[in-house]
């Protein structure tokens, strides 16, 4: 654990805040263990010899003032620097928790002062009292900068192109943030009718709003002149929207949301960059390979993964364990790179038992459906943890959730606990129960002791009054004695004589002659004992008669009793008390079948045992139960055990840089998938929190932004560079520039049929993309699995403008995937309608209810290109909209959304529209595709005019 002391030359001087008292008497009534006041607080601190542990924690949103805490063995104190720099606000006091004891397991400071002083109030700092707050914070720093460089490279001096590119990336998030916080104030808030809690906690409302605008799914928002009541859009069906609140929050009956930012993401952007700039990231190579595009060398092991790899997933899978700083896998649609992934997460978090230890591994991408599909796809020997929103989080990914793993802990620690918390007994009745058996071992000692001297008094009195027959019994007492030291003398000289050396004849007569003396010694010491015996009758007979005789036997016999009820108590003490221990330990036994010196030392032992052992059962069991107590309650606590002790970590990059759970963690590795998606700015969030990095993703498919709003944003940015970096991904801007050693191609794809597959390898990926197996085609409408339904024939095919900024509406278009979406769901299949507007989507949707019915199934089934991005479907209904006389086409130029649709398919895709369009389209790049594309239908595929579609007997209906 990094230390470093703070001695500091003045005594500290503490005041409490206005309502610090009256909170921490509110808190002492559940907490016992907190100070009875002021004064106790000092004195506490002031027994911390060797210093107080304390920690710095800095402000988490502009405008908030940071915090030190000290700790001492049962509470935590929450200081604020005073204004006037003479000492420190006590803002709180609360019982030490877990998470507590892990921000000290990191680094913390020993602070030492010649004087803790508290004073009433703020006003009572001493003029010439300082805070030393400055030091404390610097000390606080340097201890941050060890604990980061021991186990990194010496941070190199930063060339002129480094400084230029960490400048343009602070410009690039401020750009962010001003242009995303102008969109957001520009906004129209949505109005709502009404809302109710969904759950009992108050965190989740659901809205029914007003009109035909709405939030999005995933996006932030708040209730309108409430800033402080910020959501997450959770669900958006039709009019209603699911909000689940950062806290519990009460919201009026009507009202209105509106859109808002989380700061808190640019921070951490900015925090990234702070690192990079100073040499702290946790990967000293990063700023080289993104700058320079150096990369340091490589030996990929032999390491074999536990599922089987084609040639170039293995080739990743083992250049991953190897790099050093930055690798990147290139996968285009189906061709494994959920595999892959998994298995490198697997092999990393384990280690190999020699060379590579294990370490904690991050798995982010930028949707939540990329990183939930990586989740149900990760070996069950890891420990994995989900952090994010569970109204968003897909049903793959809720197993995992951080909340869900903490409430399935807690009842795992409830249960244990319980049993376990019941093998200590009565730990509190221990002293007790101590305190008694050492009262019965005295009580049994005495009694022996009484016993000891009656039965001395009762052989003076019968010598007393024995006369010439005592002298007889004393006589053969003696001899008695004098024959048995004989007896030892001679035994001992056999035993010498048995394990000593010497000639064996000569050994054994003298052996003999020695026996045959101790027989002769034996036979008169036994003539001795019986005479002694009839002696000791006759002189009993003779005296027992005698009034002082029978009070001596008398005493005697009392004193017999009275050994026999100290030695009852002393074994029910020792019974009770072995029983106040429970079962956790097993205490030294006390047997009852023994004599009395057996039974006084059995009793001592058991003593000792239980005033060594007794004050560790206490604490304990008294540790046990406050921390059964603290599990109780609030699951959160639990949460910094869950993530220190996880193997893979999986969060959204949003995630990554918002959630306060991962705020201090490391990883040796972080897998950034769909890294074709996420901007430099959002990359660097994980990055710099990994030793080293994995980009996996397809820099062909979808873009950090939309052309549409890159070409704004282009207006609004005026310097290139900035702009360049808003709207390229990390993954592109290293793909071409890395050398072949750090890019990995995945080249062989198993989802798709080989006649879509070859259409898409063309068309996007330089005829490199590679189909591995067979997929038959089984379909009762279409011959091929590239099917296309030509509306061109249809007279009323036009699209028109929809009323709102939601793009176009084509209810030809539109029919048409209705017709075909409900004929596949009546067969069962795995179905998916994806269309480019939002416009074009609303009209599917509220079709396909009519349809079939299930609200929920075309929620489900019915988005945009970027809402299946990462899924899959057996049959893909494709529709383009535009249909138009002019060739106008707009946003489907940006050809990489196409891409995206077209590869969810595993069986069966279906594309519709207005080919005459299409193939003359405005765009070029657009048209040379078109045309590419009605080539491939006249070569394998299965192109359908509108009327041969109506006329289709497998569909239950036409075309109107």
């Amino acid at each position: 654990m990094p230390i470093r002391v703070v001695d500091l030359p003045t005594p500290l001087h503490l005041a409490p805040h206005d309502t610090t008292l009256l909170r921490l008497r509110q808190l002492a009534e559940d907490h016992p263990r907190l100070p009875a006041g002021l004064d106790q607080i000092a004195t506490d601190l002031a027994a911390l010899r060797d210093g107080v542990p304390a920690t710095v924690h800095e402000p988490r949103y502009p405008g908030q003032d940071p915090d030190v805490r000290l700790y001492t063995g049962a509470y935590v104190l929450v200081l604020h620097p005073a204004r006037s720099g003479r000492g420190f606000l006590v803002g709180s006091v609360q019982p030490i928790r877990l998470d507590d004891h892990h921000r000290l397991v990191r680094s913390c400071l020993l602070v030492r002062t010649p004087l803790w002083q508290f004073v009433p109030d703020e006003r009572r700092l001493p003029v010439e009292a300082i805070s030393h707050w400055d030091a404390i914070r610097a000390h606080w720093q340097r201890l941050g900068d060890e604990r980061v460089s021991a186990a990194r490279e010496p941070a190199q001096p930063q060339a002129n192109a480094h400084t230029r590119f960490l400048d343009d990336l602070h410009h690039t998030i401020d750009a962010a943030q001003r242009v995303t916080t102008d969109d957001a104030r520009r906004a129209a808030p949505y109005p709502y009718r009404c809302a109710r809690p969904v759950d009992e906690r108050g965190r989740v409302y659901e809205f029914e709003l007003v009109g035909d605008r709405g939030p999005r799914e995933d996006t932030y928002v708040r209730v309108r002149g409430a800033t402080e009541q910020r959501g997450q859009v959770t669900r958006v069906c039709g009019r209603s929207v699911a909000v689940r609140f950062d806290e519990p929050v009460a919201v009026n009956g009507t009202g209105a949301l509106e859109d808002s930012l989380d700061s808190a993401v640019f921070n951490r952007q900015r925090g990234a960059v702070k690192l990079l700039r100073e040499g702290r990231a946790h990967n000293p190579h990063l700023l080289r390979v993104l700058v320079d595009h150096q990369v340091g060398p490589m030996s990929p092991p032999p390491d074999a993964p536990t599922a089987p790899l084609d040639d170039d997933q293995l080739d990743a899978f083992r250049r991953a364990l190897a790099v050093p700083d930055v690798l990147l896998v290139l996968g285009p649609p189906g061709t494994g790179k959920t595999r892959v992934i998994s298995q490198i997460a697997r092999a990393v978090a384990l280690g190999d038992g020699a060379a590579r230890p294990p370490g904690r591994v991050l798995v982010t991408a930028r949707t939540n459906r990329a990183v939930d599909n990586i989740l149900g796809r990760l070996p069950d020997d890891l420990t994995v943890i989900r952090v994010g929103n569970e109204g968003v989080v897909t049903e793959a990914g809720r197993p995992y959730l951080l909340e869900r793993r903490a409430e399935e802990l807690r009842a795992s620690i409830l249960e244990t606990t319980e049993h376990t918390l019941a093998n200590y007994g009565d730990p509190s009745a221990l002293d007790g129960w101590t305190r008694v058996v050492a009262d019965a071992t005295a009580a049994l000692s005495q009694a022996i002791d009484a016993h000891g001297q009656a039965e001395s008094a009762l052989a003076e009195t019968r010598r007393t009054a024995g006369g010439p027959l005592q002298a007889v019994v004393d006589t053969w007492r003696a001899t008695c004695e004098t024959g048995r030291r004989k007896l030892d003398r001679w035994q001992k000289k056999i035993d010498n004589l048995v394990a000593g050396g010497g000639f064996p004849l000569f050994r054994a007569r003298r052996l003999a002659r020695l026996q045959s003396a101790v027989d002769d010694l034996r036979r008169e010491h036994d003539k001795a004992v019986a005479e002694s015996r009839r002696a000791e009758h006759e002189l009993e007979v003779t005296t027992k008669g005698l009034p002082v005789v029978l009070e001596a036997i008398a005493r005697v016999e009392a004193g017999a009793h009275g050994i026999d009820r100290a030695r009852a108590r002393a074994l029910e003490a020792a019974a009770s008390a072995r029983a106040a221990v429970g079962g956790v330990q097993v205490p030294p036994e006390v047997r009852g079948d023994v004599d009395d010196q057996a039974l006084g030392r059995d009793l001592g032992l058991l003593l000792a045992w239980l005033r060594r052992r007794g004050p560790v059962l206490r604490a304990q069991a008294d540790l046990l139960a406050r921390w059964r107590a603290e599990v109780s309650g609030s699951t959160e606590r639990l949460h910094p055990e869950l993530v220190r002790y996880a193997d893979v970590i999986a969060a959204t990059t949003a995630g990554t840089a918002s959630r306060v759970e991962l705020s201090d963690v490391d990883f040796e590795l972080a897998v950034v998938d769909e890294a074709g998606q996420i901007g430099v700015a959002d990359a660097l969030v994980p990055l710099v929190r990994a030793r080293r990095a994995v980009l996996v993703g397809d820099h062909r498919q979808l873009p950090p932004y939309p052309d549409a709003e890159v070409a704004r944003w282009g207006e609004l940015v005026p310097d290139p560079a900035v702009l360049d970096l808003l709207t390229h991904s990390a993954l592109e801007r290293l793909v071409d520039r890395l050398p072949a050693s750090n890019v990995v191609p995945l080249t062989w794809q198993r989802r798709m049929p080989p006649v879509v597959a070859e259409f898409i390898s063309g068309a996007f990926y330089r005829g490199a993309l590679r189909t591995a197996a067979e997929v038959p085609h089984e379909d009762t409408v279409f011959r091929s699995a590239f099917a296309f339904v030509d509306t061109s024939d249809l007279p009323r095919r036009f699209e028109r403008r929809s009323g709102d900024a939601a793009g176009y509406i084509n209810a030809v278009e539109a029919e048409v995937l209705c017709r075909l979406a409900a004929h596949y769901a009546r067969l069962g299949r795995e179905w998916a309608v994806i269309v480019p507007y939002v416009a074009q989507l609303k009209a599917v949707s509220a079709r396909l209810v009519e349809l079939i019915g299930d609200e929920h199934a075309v929620r489900r089934n019915v988005g945009s290109v970027d809402s299946f991005q990462g899924g899959e479907r057996d049959v893909i209904l494709y529709g383009f909209t535009r249909s138009n006389p002019q060739g106008g086409v707009g946003s489907l130029s940006e050809l990489r959304h196409l891409n995206v649709a077209l590869t969810r398919v595993r069986r069966q895709l279906v594309m519709v529209g207005d080919l005459s369009t299409l193939v003359a389209a405005d765009d070029p790049g657009f048209r040379r595709l078109a045309l590419a594309l009605r080539e491939h239908l006249a070569a394998c595929g299965d192109h359908l005019t509108s009327d041969d579609l109506l006329n289709h007997r497998a569909l239950d209906a036409g075309i109107a």
